[in-house]
């Protein structure tokens, strides 16, 4: 699974996934789908109604899943795509870019270490 993948690879430059199953019987069917996929970044689940809120969608909007969101280290959403949308043609190009672009930014913006002595 390409999440699992990139987590291995960016997890030490600070890429942290996280899946939400969205519907009614995602309590149920999540655990079954982590040990599918061999998944140990966190999966959660919600009900579709405050996973409109978090992705500041009405109600009445349709969702299309997948929906991934890209979120900075300051908690700011910085890019969201509805599963309907081109940039799932190229997934994992798409996906590896954003990241990219995300991790060198934050790498730059994070405070320097103080040195020893």
């Amino acid at each position: 699974m390409l999440t699992e993948r990139l987590y291995k690879e960016l997890a030490p430059r600070g890429f942290q996934p996280l899946d939400c199953a969205v519907n009614d019987m995602s309590k149920l069917l999540v655990g079954d789908y982590i040990r599918k996929y061999g998944l140990t970044y966190p999966v959660g689940y919600s009900l579709r109604s405050p996973m409109h809120v978090f992705l500041q969608q009405p109600e009445n909007v349709q969702l299309f899943y997948p929906n991934m969101v890209f979120i900075d280290r300051k908690g700011v959403v910085r890019a969201q795509y509805m599963g309907n949308e081109p940039f799932y043609n190229d997934m994992e190009k798409n996906v590896r870019a954003t990241l990219e672009g995300l991790l060198k930014e934050s790498a730059s913006a994070a405070p320097a270490k103080a040195a020893r002595k």
